[in-house]
């Protein structure tokens, strides 16, 4: 008997590659795992105990037997005990990690779920009913990418029904949990409450809905794929931030612009920042005024920002507190990712960065202080002089920036300000000092 469409398992599945499944001892799981391995594919069980219920140790044990039999590789994990948050979203997120250590064990990108369509319709109710992006809407993707690792839905477009029969022709072992029989979650809610009436509606509702989801996919995909156009024409990315001119993002198609906000969060937040309709329209009309330094907080930390006619997501910069008075050469720490030295050594001054002081005497140089910008500081260069906050302003500097910006002094008054502005200096002098900010190396 077929229980997944041989067109199916080769378009999903590599046969050449282990493949590791995602065991819960339930009915759809023990179906996929026996026929997979009546079919030939190089199988690993992976199995987590959440210790929730009685029967938890036992489903345990008995898959560990029943795979050892059959010749089979099992990896267990018991799930540790989640104190706070939200458990289903916890328990998934450490049952993913727990996937893709099982299959770096096992040389393998193919981590394979029994998601099956009935499972399908009731992500689809469910996030129509909260709301959701356009991809959401489309419910569980039968196969995607995350983190290079291949996640593959091969029952997702087999009814619960077939499952059943398949289970009691081969005679599959399976435990039955009897949670998915209280009405305690949203999904159990959908599936014993809603699914009977749209049944009664329409007998072939499933199909509908794998249309549906087909549809969606298919739509977003090409709306992903001018979505990345934009962003590889337009945008400048970095780790922490994601910056484009309003002006070109008002031009694109308005199904296009909430997808461009999405990939944009996606890319700062990796992944794990999910935004309402509601906030999707906010940011729309925020771009309408293109007033610098207009902000909308999207998370704790990731705001987008309007910053000289762009949006920029980005992590939100926190403050480092600088107070550094410095009596004599060497090297001396800022913060974590940055020092500053001074030399008597050569440097290179083409950057910003750096700074050449000419000096006749250590003692009238010494000591320089090293702190952050404060209002009504000021420095004068050729004859004029300017706010050291109005140089920023001038040199298009974010004003969230700002702060974390530093100023060099001495009993003559401010000489440098690092990656803005050098005071010049009176190359007669007789002594040379070199002083440099430089930026730590990524150790990773």
């Amino acid at each position: 008997m077929k229980l997944v469409k041989d067109e199916i398992l080769k378009k999903l599945l590599d046969k050449g590659e282990t493949v590791v499944i995602a065991v819960s001892t339930g009915i759809d799981s023990m179906s996929l795992f026996h026929y997979l391995f009546n079919n030939g594919y190089k199988i690993v069980v992976a199995h987590v105990n959440h210790k929730k219920r009685i029967e938890s140790n036992q489903e345990y044990e008995f898959l560990e037997n029943y795979t050892k039999e059959l010749g089979v590789p099992f990896e267990g994990y018991i799930l540790p005990k989640i104190e706070s948050g939200n458990f289903q979203e916890k328990a998934r997120e450490l049952r993913y990690e727990f996937l893709k250590r099982v299959a770096d064990k096992y040389k393998t990108k193919q981590i394979v779920t029994a998601h099956q369509a009935d499972d399908l319709v009731e992500t689809i109710i469910m996030r129509l009913s909260r709301g959701s992006s356009l991809r959401g809407y489309a419910g569980i993707n039968p196969s995607f990418e995350k983190d290079g690792y291949k996640i593959i839905r091969p029952l997702l477009y087999t009814r619960k029904t077939d499952i059943e029969n398949y289970q009691k022709e081969m005679n599959v072992p399976f435990f039955l949990d009897k949670t998915n029989t209280e009405d305690n979650y949203t999904r159990n809610k959908i599936r014993h409450k809603i699914i009977p009436v749209i049944e009664e509606i329409n007998s072939s509702y499933c199909d509908a809905f794998m249309n549906f989801s087909s549809d969606v996919i298919d739509a977003y995909k090409l709306i992903e794929k001018l979505s990345l156009d934009f962003l590889k024409r337009c945008a400048v990315i970095t780790d922490s931030e994601v910056s484009f001119s309003i002006k070109d993002y008002m031009l694109l198609d308005d199904v296009i612009k909430k997808n461009v906000v999405l990939k944009s969060i996606n890319i700062i937040s990796n992944n794990t920042l999910e935004l309402t309709h509601e906030k999707l329209m906010k940011i729309a009309e925020f771009g309408e005024n293109q007033k610098e330094s207009k902000e909308i907080e999207l998370s704790g930390n990731i705001s987008l920002y309007i910053e000289y006619s762009k949006f920029v997501f980005a992590r939100k910069i926190n403050s480092v507190k600088i107070d550094l008075v410095i009596n004599d050469f060497g090297r001396f720490h800022l913060s974590p990712s940055k020092d500053i030295v001074v030399s008597k050594e050569y440097h290179n001054l083409k950057e910003k960065t750096s700074y050449l002081l000419c000096y006749n005497s250590k003692e009238v140089i010494f000591p320089i202080y090293v702190r952050n910008i404060k209002d009504g500081d000021k420095i004068t260069v050729c004859g004029i002089t300017k706010t050291i906050k109005d140089l920023l302003k001038d040199n298009k500097i974010p004003k969230r920036m700002r702060d974390n910006y530093l100023v060099l002094s001495n009993k003559d008054g401010n000489f440098f300000v690092p990656g803005i502005i050098r005071k010049e200096t009176d190359i007669s002098k007789e002594l040379k000092m070199y002083i440099t900010i430089e930026e730590k190396q990524n150790e990773n």
